[in-house]
C-alpha cells in the first residue's frame, strides 16, 4: 500500500532545519573525533608508562630472602664481598643434637662455604638463637664475627 504525498513529506522548511542540525552534529562530531584522538593518545602514553613503571619496580625490587644461603649472600653484598656461591650445610654431630632434643636444647647451627671466583672456598659457620630464626654467621677471614644475618621470609619469590 502506497502512503499519499502530503506537504509533511515533501521536501521544506523542516528538511532545512533537520539538515542544520546535521551540519552542525557533523562539525561538532568532527572536534569530538580530534578531542578523542588526543585523548586516546594521551590514555595510550599513560597506559605504557604505568606497564614500564610496574616493570622497572620489579627488575629493582630486593630479592627475597628464602634460605640461610640468600641471608649469608645478603650479608657478602652489603660488605661488597664478590663470591660466585654460597652453602650451608649441618654437619654431624650437631644436626644430630637439634633434629634429637630441638631447638631448645641444641641451637640450629650448621657451616658456611664460599666459594670466590678465583674457586678458593672460604669457611664460616651461622647459628641461630631462636630455632631457625635470630640467626648470626661468622666468617673469620672476610672479618664477619657473629653478625645477624636477615631472617628467611615466607613469601614465595614471583616464577
Amino acid at each position: 500500500m502506497r502512503t499519499p504525498l502530503t506537504s509533511h513529506s515533501v521536501p521544506g522548511p523542516q528538511f532545512l532545519v533537520l539538515s542544520a542540525r546535521f551540519l552542525v552534529l557533523g562539525s561538532w562530531f568532527l572536534n569530538t573525533m580530534r578531542l578523542s584522538r588526543s585523548g586516546f593518545i594521551l590514555i595510550a602514553v599513560s597506559s605504557v608508562t604505568c606497564v614500564l613503571a610496574t616493570a622497572l619496580l620489579f627488575a629493582l625490587r630486593p630479592r627475597p630472602i628464602t634460605s640461610h644461603a640468600d641471608a649469608i649472600a645478603t650479608i657478602l653484598d652489603r660488605r661488597g664481598i664478590v663470591y660466585e656461591q654460597v652453602t650451608t650445610d649441618q654437619v654431624w654431630p650437631a644436626a644430630v643434637n637439634y633434629y634429637a632434643y630441638g631447638p631448645s636444647v641444641y641451637p640450629y647451627s650448621a657451616t658456611v662455604s664460599v666459594r670466590l671466583p678465583d674457586d678458593t672456598i672460604v669457611h664460616g659457620s651461622f647459628e641461630c638463637t631462636d630455632d631457625r630464626c635470630k640467626c648470626q654467621v661468622t666468617i673469620v677471614r672476610f672479618a664477619i664475627d657473629n653478625e645477624p644475618i636477615p631472617d628467611i621470609s615466607n613469601v614465595r619469590p614471583l616464577p
